[in-house]
């Protein structure tokens, strides 16, 4: 990669595209970033399967493994383990 004096690349296909392009594509992830967050919060039951499909729907070229990166976890802690859970049964007459 090269950069030229006014401050260009050449090797990887930005040819002639000055660095105000690259703060473009940034500014667009985020955006691109904040709707699929939008959508996995408003959509609980929607998996990145559904929501990839529905950008893709919207024009949006994407992967399903970034719309799977960006989405919001959800806010229900794990169920407890069946460790746990004989573990607190086994205790005390309650298993006779």
């Amino acid at each position: 990669m090269s950069i030229n004096a006014d401050g260009t690349f050449d090797d990887w296909g930005f040819h002639g595209a000055p660095f105000e392009h690259m703060q473009f594509l940034v500014a667009s992830y985020r955006g691109l970033r904040d709707l699929i967050q939008r959508m996995s919060r408003e959509n609980p039951q929607w998996g990145a399967a559904r929501i990839h499909g529905e950008l893709l729907m919207l024009g949006f070229e994407v992967a399903q493994s970034t719309v799977s990166k960006y989405m919001v976890r959800g806010g229900t802690p794990p169920s407890q383990s069946w460790t746990t859970f004989l573990r607190n049964h086994m205790q005390g007459d309650r298993c006779r």
